[in-house]
């Protein structure tokens, strides 16, 4: 009897500390995508999102491909998807804008760290000083993002080019190799604050809500 209860005791505790010690991990393999007038997807990409024991074990996750969704030996159409009630109820639920310092805040609150980053961006405008000052921001922004989010920066696995394209059209196509992670316990506080802020009254009146619609 005692051991049985010590042996609960710690199953309870390596739970525990698992899932606060866990991870969710998104992993993005060869998405491209361009939009010229209209987005075009290219075929055969993959967005896992997976919930990891200390980081390492995946418990569940979920896989976006171009036409569908698999959660464990399930798949659904995008296509079914937007038929349901679950998906119907949800998009139609208050969103709230928040400012930028809000929003900053809990980007930064969520300490994403980047274990692969492979992002090739081409990108142009109607005006070539529009397109040199855009790829000036992009560049600076995903420079610091990434500063940010590498704890031990890798050449081969850490690379971004931005290219700036003077044809005189709007244009930007995107090809993005992505392995990125959150402390889990990170996103429960982000969630946390911000169900605060859609409940807190002198706080509503601080932000814009609105309802989305299909």
């Amino acid at each position: 009897m005692i051991v049985l209860s010590f042996f609960i005791l710690f199953l309870i505790l390596f739970i525990s500390l698992g899932i606060v010690f866990s991870k969710l991990k998104i992993v993005v393999n060869s998405l491209e995508f361009e939009m010229n007038g209209k987005v075009k997807a290219k075929n055969n990409y993959q967005i896992r999102v997976g919930l990891y024991l200390y980081g390492k074990l995946k418990i569940i996750g979920i896989t976006f491909e171009e036409d569908k969704i698999k959660f464990l030996n399930f798949s659904i159409t995008y296509k079914n998807l937007k038929q349901t009630k679950f998906f119907q109820n949800m998009i139609r639920k208050d969103a709230i804008e928040l400012d930028k310092q809000v929003l900053k805040d809990n980007i930064k609150l969520l300490s994403m760290r980047f274990e692969k980053v492979n992002l090739n961006v081409r990108l142009g405008t109607e005006s070539t000083l529009i397109t040199s000052f855009l790829t000036f921001a992009i560049s600076t922004a995903i420079s610091f993002i990434l500063q940010k989010g590498i704890t031990k920066y890798n050449p081969n696995k850490h690379k971004f080019i931005i290219t700036p394209l003077y044809e005189n059209r709007d244009n930007i196509a995107v090809y993005l190799d992505l392995i990125a992670s959150f402390k889990f316990v990170n996103i429960v506080k982000v969630l946390f604050e911000l169900n605060k802020l859609s409940k807190n009254e002198h706080i509503k009146n601080k932000f814009e809500f609105k309802e989305i619609k299909i």
